[in-house]
């Protein structure tokens, strides 16, 4: 019976025009995080050049990286240190322990301080925890962020069944480096509906009236996720706007020329939308 049903859904599929199974899983095996998109994540996220702790007080490297849940114990020692006090930096509201810093006189005695403070802290795995931020002050952050994005990327292609824009690729990149939480949000279910532009792959496109309603829905479903800690976060807010905005470039855009003819001046005269 299983079988019967089965043969039945895929032959109302191919009869109504939807892609395979196999074509949806592979609808955005194509698509990377552009350059416009490793940006857009630098500008919200920050280039730190070394290790901070981010707004919840924990270790952070780099672009958003976190080390470990807990403050950096290598930031804390030279806060205390005659020698690495005048080596910490500040960018971006944020003071950080440089990339350089292992290359400075009396480092092994930096990380013995912060050993001492890990051992009070987190007992056993001290030394893995000083380990660690020592090692990543030995990376780049570039290097680091580019690792990052494999897996945001895999997140995305796994779970978004409809074929992304690159300007909407790059906005989901974002939101679930920032969240982790795309898998889980009203977001990936109103993209998946397929509601708010055109799709080559789909049989149907939808009316103007429900690409409106659908644009408005997903610009609502980013707006969610804009608490920390339970609490508002206008910073949060901000950042979840400007993903929206980048997410639907292309969906505006289609919608602009489908009701007025006109090229949107924000891509230029020779842009037209692929399908209408």
């Amino acid at each position: 019976m299983q079988r019967t049903q089965r043969g039945a859904c895929s032959a109302r599929a191919l009869r109504l025009g939807w892609p395979s199974k196999a074509e949806v899983t592979l609808a955005n095996e194509g698509l990377w995080t552009s350059s416009n998109g490793i940006a857009f994540i630098i500008r919200s996220e920050a280039l730190i050049d070394g290790i901070y702790n981010d707004y919840r007080g924990y270790a952070t490297f780099g672009v958003g990286h976190l080390l470990y849940k807990h403050g950096s114990f290598l930031l804390a020692a030279a806060k205390e240190s005659a020698d690495f006090k005048a080596q910490i930096l500040k960018s971006h509201g944020v003071k950080y322990l440089p990339c350089s810093a292992p290359f400075q006189d009396g480092f092994d005695d930096l990380t013995d301080a912060a050993l001492t403070k890990a051992q009070v802290a987190v007992g056993a795995k001290a030394q893995s925890s000083v380990d660690l931020e020592v090692e990543y002050l030995s990376r780049t952050p570039a290097d680091v962020l580019q690792e990052d994005l494999v897996s945001r990327e895999q997140t995305v292609r796994r779970s978004v069944k409809v074929q992304l824009a690159q300007c909407e690729f790059d906005a989901l990149i974002s939101f679930q480096f920032n969240t982790g939480g795309l898998v889980r949000s009203g977001l990936l279910t109103s993209v998946n509906k397929a509601m708010y532009r055109a799709f080559t792959a789909l049989p149907a496109n939808p009316t103007i009236e429900q690409r409106k309603a659908a644009i408005a829905d997903i610009r609502a479903q980013f707006a969610k996720w804009s608490k920390s800690a339970g609490k508002f976060d206008p910073g949060l807010l901000k950042r979840r706007n400007d993903e929206a905005d980048l997410f639907l470039v292309e969906a505006n855009g289609q919608l602009e020329y489908f009701m007025t003819g006109r090229s949107p001046a924000m891509l230029g005269p020779q842009w037209r939308p692929p399908l209408l």
